[in-house]
């Protein structure tokens, strides 16, 4: 699992950066704190959605199912207060970038806000994918 969370992560940070860059922004002192604030989100984020699809795989009832069906299920029951997590998270981003008026507070909320859509994005596909991927070899 540590491995489907380092993908996840990085995907995440990767995909945060390239929207960053993409709407004409320039890096900056505190577009790379929130970089950082990002990646440690994504990993919080996939340690929780990871930890139900452990719990499901352990149970008795999920024999014999494929991981993509476990990762699935665990994902599943995960999401609600991931999404909550995260609306919270994007919600913190939209205040500081509306109440900035200096560029610092605006790439800091536009970093966060993007950055936690895409972690959940990322746990959901990025995650979801290296595990599947590993078990089957």
């Amino acid at each position: 699992h540590a491995m489907a969370v380092l993908a996840s992560s990085a995907g995440s940070v990767l995909l945060t950066a390239g929207i960053f860059l993409a709407v004409g922004r320039q890096p900056s002192g505190a577009a790379l704190v929130a970089m950082l604030v990002v990646a440690w989100y994504s990993v919080l984020l996939a340690v929780g959605i990871l930890s139900r699809v452990r719990e499901i795989e352990k149970d008795p009832d999920y024999r014999g199912r494929t991981m993509a069906d476990i990762f699935n299920s665990g994902a599943n029951r995960a999401l609600r207060p991931a999404m909550f997590s995260v609306g919270a998270v994007v919600a913190g981003g939209l205040a500081l970038a509306a109440a900035g008026n200096s560029a610092p507070l605006l790439d800091l909320g536009l970093v966060l806000c993007v950055g936690a859509a895409a972690a959940l994005f990322s746990v959901l596909t990025v995650a979801g994918a290296t595990l599947v991927g590993l078990k089957r070899q």
